[in-house]
């Protein structure tokens, strides 16, 4: 199994899935691992923050 979040392997019974609410993505699990990881370079915001201020 693969995070979504870092795109890496998760090892049996460390995976944590969650559901995803609201108008778009409704009803769709995504599984990470259960302890913080590091986005994926290419998950990251298309804009560096503080655009459009």
């Amino acid at each position: 199994m693969t995070c979504d979040r870092c795109d890496r392997p998760i090892a049996p019974g460390q995976e944590e899935r969650v559901p995803v609410g609201g108008a778009s993505g409704a009803g769709t699990i995504v599984v990470l691992h259960r302890t913080l990881c590091r986005r994926a370079p290419w998950h990251a915001a298309p804009y560096p923050s503080g655009r459009g201020r």
